[in-house]
């Protein structure tokens, strides 16, 4: 309201692809957690639930005016109100997120090896003013959720300019560079005869071959590479012998899910490895854990 009022004189104009607001929230507490230590009766509980109540309603009016790719759900009725605009087009783009301080969310999320009466401790002070390392903790957070959250309530395709930008530049932050190992070859040939293409089942989806395309033998695994991305990656080393040359950026896989590759699509499981031919991840695939360290080793800056 500050920002776009008239009587305040701030005129920042209105529009998803123009304002745009992030919340960092410095902890979500666990609300089945009411240890004695961190309440004083009824009545604490009674302020507690009072002001999960008021943030509860800010979010949801928030969700509702924007367009929000971290949108949570607010409840089995409204769920995360990413199809309902309070207008015809929403006021601005609106980013929250929480941490929750939990010692198997902490972990599995942030790898911080927490015994739960310290992340009790965590729920009753704010990270912010009790841990050493709540700036990193925030950050890594962020960076971390926020392609789940995207993938889970709202289609990339909704994304104003403001949070594509955000995207990307939060994925390239994310991933790491790597380079194949020296001594790791395949064997390849060209298709580079009069078709129409065909199509195959590998990696959980339908793969698509086109005039051009690369047969590719890695150590046993066989599948095809799309014309360009293999000139542009790999060098040939002798006759039917390539090896890849160009660097790659990698990130973990936190959750299920399928990647849209140049080919088809790739199913990937947690641990699995999102792998690209270019730092914008415009030229992707999976790649399972063991066989990925198996090839590429890290480039450190």
């Amino acid at each position: 309201m500050y920002a776009t009022l008239d009587g305040y004189r701030v005129g920042w104009p209105m529009g998803a692809d123009k304002m745009l607001l992030i919340s960092l929230d410095t902890g979500l507490r666990n609300p089945s957690v009411t240890p004695s230590s961190i309440t004083v009766g009824h009545a604490v509980q009674a302020l507690s639930a009072l002001m999960d109540h008021c943030a509860a309603s800010v979010e949801t009016l928030l969700q509702w005016m924007s367009s929000s790719p971290s949108a949570r759900t607010i409840d089995r009725e409204l769920a995360h109100l990413c199809h309902d605009i309070i207008g015809q087009m929403p006021l601005l783009s609106y980013l929250r997120y929480h941490v929750e301080l939990e010692a198997d969310s902490l972990k599995n999320d942030l790898g911080l090896e927490l015994p739960n009466e310290q992340s009790l401790t965590l729920e009753c002070n704010g990270c912010s003013r009790e841990h050493a390392n709540s700036k990193k903790m925030g950050i890594s957070w962020v960076r971390k959720k926020f392609m789940q959250m995207i993938s889970r309530r709202c289609s990339t395709s909704l994304l104003s300019p403001f949070q594509r930008i955000a995207l990307r530049r939060n994925q390239m932050a994310i991933r790491q560079k790597y380079k194949k190992i020296q001594d790791s070859f395949v064997t390849a040939i060209q298709l580079d005869f009069d078709t129409e293409g065909f199509t195959y089942n590998k990696w959980g989806g339908k793969q698509v071959v086109q005039k051009g395309d690369w047969l590719v033998d890695n150590d046993g695994d066989k599948y095809t590479v799309e014309e360009e991305s293999f000139a542009k990656t790999y060098e040939r080393i002798s006759p039917g012998m390539y090896r890849k040359s160009a660097p790659v950026w990698a990130e973990v896989a936190t959750e299920p899910g399928k990647i849209r590759t140049k080919e088809g699509d790739t199913s990937y499981n947690p641990g699995d490895y999102l792998v690209y031919n270019d730092e914008q991840g415009t030229d992707g695939y999976a790649i399972a854990a063991e066989k990925f360290k198996s090839m590429y080793e890290r480039i450190e800056k």
